[in-house]
């Protein structure tokens, strides 16, 4: 019998840990606690906005000794069902067929259904990186009640290529992509803006005041290209700088619209220095997988982020 796998791309995070005097961030030991209260799913529901009948919801988890699993959704109610029905969420977890009555009379739509796993230093997710701010938003919120006035921060795990070391890196070039792409200009504008989005941001760190992007675009005056060269400080840890790096890497949703430029002169892409893993997870119908497998997948790579630490 022959075998269907789907492949997925896991990316790796940093978890920030901001705690002088702490190893690592405490989101796995507060998350693992509020898990094992056996509180029913209804109160992990997170409304996106007070008039959208949308929410977010870590559906189901599984917690091992040294990670923990979980299944997130974006859900909202099917078009002949006023708003989402309260009795769906009375048990710890949720799943594909408890959001269906009998006879396919569909009460829930999920829109977006995705996974992760985190252990002490870091969370890895098939999650696109351009909507991780969505988990990271949603673990914040979950944990309002007991971390106090920290927030979480899911920064993209960065590694510099084979022979190569971060600090290498003399400047960075993030530029429109899809210059290349003729005649399209819809995806064209908004790839420009993405950059000077960035730029703007960036510019502000750094001086008093900051002309109109539009009108600074209208007269011409930016180009898609924004320059920024870096240094390393003789002081800073090779891990420290990873880090700083990363934290670059996460507004830019395209990887391949950054150019990193060494002092030796050579070129990489963002893409290539992103900690991702393509992997193969066997479908056991149509459309769902195997979750162990899965797991088994993602408790692999948190493994091999560990021996890298």
């Amino acid at each position: 019998m022959d075998v269907k796998v789907k492949r997925m791309t896991l990316q790796a995070y940093d978890i920030e840990n901001e705690e002088i005097g702490r190893a690592y961030s405490d989101l796995q030991e507060l998350l693992r606690a509020k898990l094992l209260t056996g509180e029913i799913a209804d109160v992990r529901r997170m409304k996106l906005n007070a008039d959208s009948p949308e929410e977010d919801l870590l559906s189901d988890f599984a917690l091992a000794k040294q990670y923990i699993f979980g299944v997130m959704w974006r859900i909202s109610p099917a078009k002949e069902v006023p708003s989402i029905p309260e009795g769906l969420f009375k048990n710890k977890t949720i799943q594909i067929t408890d959001i269906q009555e009998k006879e396919d009379n569909i009460l829930l739509v999920c829109k977006e259904h995705y996974y992760f796993a985190l252990n002490n230093y870091f969370l890895v997710t098939n999650l696109p990186k351009s909507r991780i701010k969505s988990l990271q938003t949603y673990l914040n919120w979950l944990l309002e009640a007991v971390r106090g006035d920290k927030l979480y921060k899911l920064t993209p795990k960065v590694k510099a290529p084979d022979n190569m070391r971060l600090s290498e890196i003399s400047n960075i070039v993030f530029k429109d992509p899809s210059k290349k792409v003729k005649n399209k200009k819809a995806p064209e504008e908004k790839n420009v803006f993405k950059v000077f989005n960035f730029a703007e941001g960036f510019l502000k760190n750094i001086v008093e005041e900051v002309p109109d992007l539009q009108e600074m675009l209208d007269k011409k005056i930016l180009s898609a290209q924004l320059l920024v060269k870096f240094t390393k400080p003789r002081k800073m840890d090779e891990d420290d700088y990873e880090k700083l790096l990363g934290a670059y890497m996460k507004p830019i949703g395209d990887d391949d619209g950054i150019t990193f430029k060494l002092k030796n002169g050579k070129k990489i892409t963002g893409s290539s220095i992103l900690r991702i893993k393509d992997i193969e997870v066997e479908m056991i119908d149509d459309t769902r997988i195997s979750e162990p497998a899965l797991i088994q997948e993602m408790e692999s790579f948190l493994r091999e982020l560990n021996k890298e630490l």
